[in-house]
């Protein structure tokens, strides 16, 4: 700079930012309330959908109640026939071989119930107790459905040796058994026999128990009766045997006392299964009851 001359200032320009400031603000607000009500709008979304889906959930569970109701209403009616038909049998056989039983659980056609429309469904509503006893009124219907389809066919299979067992006696069932001691080999050993009339003190076969002094007894059919004393030594006495089921067993052995005793036990399966039935329907019945009668509610 020479000496005399005044120093030149240089200004820089200077501009006004304040409108685009609050443009951007202004932009940024506008965002955020967008957003917002975007927010509120998904979470009122949310939970709406959770609402209906909620009632739907509830209105499937009840259109499956009603199906459940059907199906077991079905199988209630079956077991009220079964169960009506067991108990004219036992009116009229005392529960011996009855072929008109037979013919009539046969001609029942009993089916098992659709597993599809008894499980396959919506159980969110229903009672805890009211599923546990349903699955277990289930089972039981398909075991007792099972047991008859199998008691019909051995009774038609057996029904020549029934037969059989109902014109005559039982054979063994209808006599008395003992054992007398002998000896053998330096060892005492029982031997099986037939035990007819007892024979009472002074004489004859009619008295009471305390009276009786011997039995009369034979080794085999057709021999010649014997007597031996009821006390004394092993090898002057005879001993009577008790009737025990195993007793009965073992002296059952023809073919027609065998095949009586079958159809005696499965015809007795099958009535207490179906007892146990019974006990549980009318509390399952009550809680599908309640379960089917209820109304919808609004949903979409």
């Amino acid at each position: 700079m020479k000496s005399g001359m005044a120093p030149v200032i240089i200004q820089a320009p200077s501009y006004d930012v304040g409108p685009v400031e609050s443009v951007r603000v202004a932009d940024r607000t506008k965002l955020l309330r967008i957003g917002g009500i975007a927010l509120v709008v998904a979470v009122f979304g949310l939970w709406r959908g959770g609402i209906m889906g909620g009632r739907r959930v509830y209105n499937k569970t009840i259109d499956d109640a009603r199906q459940i109701k059907t199906e077991f209403d079905g199988m209630q009616t079956r077991l009220q026939s079964i169960s009506e038909e067991l108990n004219k049998s036992l009116q009229r056989t005392g529960g011996k071989a009855d072929f008109d039983l037979i013919a009539k659980l046969e001609g029942m056609h009993l089916v098992v119930p659709d597993k599809a429309r008894v499980f396959h469904t919506n159980y969110a509503y229903l009672e805890d107790l009211a599923v546990d006893i349903l699955f277990n009124y289930y089972a039981d219907t398909v075991t007792l459905y099972a047991r008859i389809d199998r008691h019909v066919r051995r009774t038609k299979a057996e029904k020549e040796a029934l037969e059989a067992a109902g014109k005559a006696g039982n054979g063994a069932q209808d006599r008395n058994f003992g054992v007398i001691f002998t000896t053998e080999g330096g060892f005492s050993v029982t031997n099986l026999v037939e035990v007819g009339s007892p024979v009472c003190k002074g004489g004859g076969d009619k008295c009471k128990s305390k009276d009786v002094e011997a039995f009369k007894f034979r080794t085999s059919p057709g021999a010649d009766w014997s007597q031996r004393k009821i006390k004394g030594a092993d090898g002057d006495r005879v001993v009577p045997l008790q009737r025990t089921e195993l007793f009965n067993n073992v002296t059952s052995g023809n073919p027609a006392a065998v095949a009586l005793k079958g159809y005696e036990q499965r015809l007795n399966d099958i009535r207490i299964l179906a007892q146990g039935l019974f006990m549980m329907q009318k509390d399952l019945g009550e809680k599908l009851d309640q379960a089917a009668k209820r109304q919808h509610i609004f949903a979409f």
